[in-house]
């Protein structure tokens, strides 16, 4: 059950706390198998090319994970896997950056919504103004009862909140040790694909081809 906390007018739910089951009764979603902007990103990464040199880093990317990812702790995931990985798709652009550690915070519905995401990919230089893309990582043997694809949809909620065009879709992806998930909100509507196991080759260039569709799917925003 999601825990919500209040003040004396205005109840908050923290994204720590958050499910898709209150979320989805809370703000009147409604979960698919799939939805038209996920297949859409999905299928049209499988256009994106890898050069050698990113072959051969994705693979040591993949033994390293492969050999050390029950051991290590979120902040060692994120440091030895995740920020080499955006930095090989490199996420610097003049239109939008990755930020990490950003706090996130609206009022939805009568309800303040409030958390930091691990990531987000958003318009502003310096400072994260319009948000496109959130991620979310766990260690499922540190956080057995967390749901982490509910505290992701809360962030991509809020992100939708702030963002200027509220028909803009928000994307979103979520790791659980090796399985990463990837998902999208359109509207009230949202899916989430099958999992990449990221230790096995054939995924992990997957999952490198959609983080690039995305990065270009967002430039394209700005056309």
């Amino acid at each position: 059950m999601l825990k919500t906390k209040s003040t004396s007018t205005t109840p908050t739910i923290y994204f720590k706390n958050a499910s898709l089951q209150l979320l989805d009764k809370a703000f009147g979603l409604q979960r698919a198998d799939s939805v038209a902007v996920l297949e859409q990103w999905l299928e049209s990464s499988q256009t994106q090319t890898i050069t050698q040199r990113e072959l051969i880093i994705l693979e040591e990317l993949r033994r390293l994970l492969d050999r050390r990812v029950d051991a290590w702790n979120e902040y060692e995931l994120s440091m030895h896997f995740i920020g080499p990985l955006f930095n090989l798709i490199d996420f610097d652009s003049p239109n939008f950056n990755l930020y990490a550690g950003r706090g996130l915070k609206c009022v939805l519905n009568g309800i303040k919504m409030s958390g930091i995401p691990d990531g987000i990919l958003a318009a502003g230089y310096d400072e994260p103004i319009q948000p496109y893309f959130c991620f979310q990582e766990y260690k499922r043997q540190t956080a057995p009862d967390s749901d982490p694809a509910g505290q992701l949809m809360a962030a991509m909620l809020t992100a939708q909140s702030l963002n200027e065009n509220k028909k803009q879709p928000i994307y979103g992806c979520y790791m659980i040790g090796r399985l990463l998930v990837f998902m999208a909100l359109d509207d009230k509507k949202y899916a989430r694909s099958s999992g990449h196991l990221t230790t096995r080759t054939e995924d992990l260039q997957s999952v490198f081809k959609i983080f690039r569709q995305l990065k270009k799917i967002i430039n394209q925003s700005f056309e």
